[in-house]
């Protein structure tokens, strides 16, 4: 059984994970830089990294 305090910790790692992502993505330029790019599928890691997908004739 977990405990509470540990379900705590998972919260707020888990809070921490997200916004690690969404300052990377707002230092990126945030809708700028989606509109621009049209990156897309975005998903935050547990360490603290985004993934995302760009279209594949971008470059």
């Amino acid at each position: 059984m977990v405990s509470l305090s540990s379900k705590a910790q998972i919260g707020r790692e888990f809070q921490m994970s997200k916004e690690i992502a969404v300052e990377i993505l707002n230092q990126l330029g945030g809708n700028k830089f989606i509109a621009m790019t049209g990156a897309k599928n975005f998903v935050w890691l547990e360490n603290g990294g985004l993934i995302f997908k760009l279209p594949s004739n971008f470059a």
